[in-house]
């Protein structure tokens, strides 16, 4: 799938505002160190299925990867 290519369906900003929460809780507690190598790993593999992570990523790539995730649904809900 495009980045450029919109969902059918548009999330509430509720939801929205909810990922945006989720999205900086998990990028902080990445980049703190506090959360497992293996499902950090499993973040990276999910990322780059999804087509948001290319290349060999280091593990600082995982939480720039959140941030921009996160930017792009904060300007979804028009912040």
């Amino acid at each position: 799938m495009e980045s450029t290519e919109f969902c059918p369906r548009p999330l509430t900003r509720q939801d929205a505002a909810a990922l945006v929460g989720i999205l900086a809780v998990l990028e902080g507690q990445v980049t703190s160190g506090n959360v497992q190598p293996e499902a950090v790993e499993r973040l990276r593999s999910r990322m780059a299925d999804d087509g948001l992570l290319t290349g060999d990523a280091a593990e600082h790539d995982v939480p720039a990867t959140l941030d921009a995730l996160k930017q792009r649904v904060r300007f979804a809900l028009g912040e």
